[in-house]
Formats: C-alpha cells, sequence, structure tokens
C-alpha cells in the first residue's frame, strides 16, 4: 500500500510537469499575432539593445527557480540578433518517507524578426522560443521493513518549445515586457529590456 501511494504521487507529480510544457506549448496562438501585409523587414524608429530574460519556476515538488539571459540587438532597418544559451536546473526535496529529483536543461536557441501592429501601428518583436528540453525525475520511497530507499519512478522526458511570443518594442524601453504562462505547479516567463542605442 505504501509503495502504491508513492507511486501515485510520483504520476501525479509527472503529470503536473508535462501539463505545464504543453501548456506553454500553447501560450500563444498564431492567429493572435499583429498582422502585416509585407512579410518583409519592418523598419524601426532607432536602433536598440537589450536582454531577453528566460525564468523557469517550478514550485511544486521539486522547488527551483532559474534564469539564463540573451543578448538582444534591433538595427533601424529591422534585422534582428538574439544570443542564445541553455538554463540548467537540478533539485531534491522530500522527507523521511519519500524524496523526488528533477535535473534538466533547456537549450535554447531564439529567433526572431520585426512586425508592424496594424491596429496600433506599433512596432512589435516577434520571439520564437526556440526551446529544446529535456526532464529527468527520480522518485524514491523508504522502505521501512527492508530499511532501504527504493526507487519508485525513473522518467525521461524531452521535446521542443516553439511558441511566438510578441513584445511591443517602444514599451521595453519604458519598463521590461513580460510574457509568462503561470499553472499551479509553477511559471514560464520571458522578459525583454530595450534601450535605443547612442549614435
Amino acid at each position: 500500500m505504501q509503495r502504491a501511494i508513492y507511486v501515485y504521487i510520483a504520476a501525479f507529480a509527472l503529470f503536473l510537469v508535462l501539463g505545464l510544457f504543453l501548456e506553454c506549448e500553447e501560450a500563444k496562438n498564431p492567429s493572435e499575432q499583429p498582422k502585416n501585409e509585407d512579410n518583409g523587414l519592418v523598419g524601426l524608429p532607432d536602433n536598440y539593445k537589450g536582454t531577453l530574460i528566460l525564468n523557469y519556476v517550478n514550485t511544486a515538488f521539486p522547488e527551483f527557480d532559474e534564469s539564463v539571459s540573451f543578448i538582444v540587438d534591433l538595427q533601424k532597418n529591422g534585422e534582428v540578433s538574439i544570443g542564445s544559451g541553455t538554463l540548467n536546473y537540478d533539485a531534491q526535496q522530500g522527507d523521511s518517507d519519500f524524496r523526488i529529483q528533477r535535473t534538466g536543461n533547456l537549450s535554447v536557441n531564439p529567433g526572431g524578426y520585426t512586425f508592424e501592429d496594424l491596429g496600433s501601428g506599433e512596432k512589435v518583436l516577434i520571439v520564437n522560443e526556440g526551446i529544446n528540453y529535456y526532464d529527468h525525475m527520480i522518485t524514491w520511497y523508504y522502505d521501512r521493513q527492508a530499511a532501504t530507499w527504493k526507487k519508485v519512478l525513473d522518467q525521461e522526458n524531452s521535446g521542443t518549445w516553439n511558441n511566438d511570443l510578441v513584445f511591443y518594442i517602444v514599451s521595453a524601453t519604458i519598463d521590461p515586457e513580460v510574457v509568462e504562462r503561470v499553472e499551479a505547479t509553477g511559471k514560464v516567463r520571458w522578459i525583454l529590456t530595450l534601450e535605443p542605442k547612442i549614435p
């Protein structure tokens, strides 16, 4: 009975993890993005430089809060350059009866292009996440009769996040522009900050 309970807990934790990934995958519907009849480069009022931060927070067992940042460069002619990087996490949590560990990484190679919101006329930066993720979850329960820890679950998952994220460029020069998905198990946040380049 004890082992069955911990199998259920581990399976539920895995379900919550995958739920966050899947919800993030559906965070933006392309039909909701600003449209422009011309798919070429959209000119900007200035050259911009800044930082794009990816923040991944898990509030379920086990808790972690990790971030990685990327340099962003926007040219006045509409060309976009965004750096790449890797977000790593390794967390373990538990008590005298049950332990859970999650390790993994998000390999991030975002791409971007400029758009114009035809409704407001504002210049928009569209960022494709370009993430390959790997997640490894292990859970154990303590068998008191055998006086040893026994593994309940050893599960690996991988996949991609390729959402298109919408940021308003001028707004990002005033306050950080944030795109996030919040669930009961945590959140994934992208934070863009820009400033005009001094000639």
